[in-house]
């Protein structure tokens, strides 16, 4: 089957900390402007390729204890879902150190038009060297999530040609690209998304 300009992936990444076995995703949306119609094996190389641009600096920031394990995908629009997909070439985190909490989190959130409308994601794994004196991300732990939010909520161009613009999820107004992202630098709690709803 041939993937469109106009379709909406749901892109799921799938992480882990070597002595857990808990996973943590993260559930990204978004609108495919292609040159050329994809098949399945080339939309798969191209998601890998747009994940590991999104999570470049993540990777940078986060322990060597915590792992990028697999991905999954499914093309909203046509109602195709696939199987998982390994990292292109993502394995562990670069960053040294012990990790912090586990539930301790960086925090971007995507504003919308609409009211009370809006994505948000939640990415833990950093390095205990990532916490400032302050309690909070540090400016490189900012930065990083900053430029995480800018890629995965923005217009991302994969290759030359194709290019993958980041949707919010919504329930009344279908699938929204916002207009601004914002990284905080206060640590928040994981939170759980609702089965079915948001970015």
């Amino acid at each position: 089957m041939a993937h469109q300009s106009g379709d909406i992936l749901k892109i799921t990444p799938v992480f882990k900390y070597n002595f857990q076995t808990d996973r943590f995703v993260n559930v990204w949306h978004v609108l495919l402007d292609l040159a050329t119609p994809k098949t399945d094996p080339e939309m798969a190389a191209l998601i890998g390729t747009w994940l590991e641009l999104v999570y470049l600096e993540h990777r940078l920031v986060v322990s060597t204890n915590y792992q990028y394990v697999e991905y999954d995908w499914e093309n909203i629009t046509q109602g195709l879902l696939y199987p998982a997909e390994l990292w292109p070439t993502f394995v562990n985190g670069a960053g040294a150190g012990d990790v912090l909490s586990s539930m301790l989190c960086g925090y971007v959130f995507a504003r919308t038009y609409f009211s009370r409308v809006y994505g948000r994601k939640y990415f833990n794994g950093f390095s205990e060297g990532r916490n400032s004196a302050y309690g909070e991300a540090d400016t490189t732990a900012l930065t990083a999530l900053t430029l995480i939010a800018a890629a995965g909520y923005g217009d991302t161009v994969v290759t030359p040609g194709n290019v993958f613009k980041g949707v919010i999820n919504t329930t009344l107004h279908g699938y929204v690209e916002p207009p601004t992202v914002v990284a905080r630098s206060a640590w928040r709690a994981l939170q759980k998304r609702r089965l079915g709803i948001g970015t």
